[in-house]
């Protein structure tokens, strides 16, 4: 018998996501020596984000079952965030009319998924045993 799922578990994984992204975003511009003082990151979060937001679910990250077990959720976030990045890298050059980076779009796509496999563990470390057994 499964346990009932708490009403905060995937409001808590949105915004888990996103400042997950955040984090990534703006460790990424002070690495470089940009000012996050600056808009300039959200040509860089908001496109990872929507990128993230549109194939997430396809690889189960909001299922319970899924989400609160680290061996489920640690490569599924990592796979989705390689994913994700490619999307994002044309949406930000769409932003700055520019062209897509290719070195740009590696390096999120690693970072990214990097931090994202991170934190989905730190979630499942810290969620209810959700649809677990034992």
């Amino acid at each position: 018998m499964k346990e009932k799922t708490s009403t905060l578990f995937l409001p808590s994984l949105i915004i888990g996501d996103l400042l997950a992204i955040l984090m990534v975003t703006l460790l990424g511009f002070s690495f470089h020596g940009e000012s996050i003082a600056s808009p300039r990151w959200l040509t860089t979060f908001l496109p990872y984000a929507a990128a993230w937001a549109l194939q997430a679910p396809w690889l189960g990250l909001y299922e319970p079952e899924i989400a609160g077990d680290w061996r489920k959720s640690w490569w599924r976030a990592a796979l989705s965030g390689l994913l994700a990045a490619p999307l994002a890298g044309l949406l930000r050059a769409m932003m700055l009319s520019s062209v897509v980076i290719p070195v740009f779009v590696i390096v999120l796509a690693l970072t990214a998924a990097a931090g994202m496999a991170i934190w989905r563990i730190m979630f499942s470390m810290r969620s209810p045993q959700v649809g677990k057994n034992g």
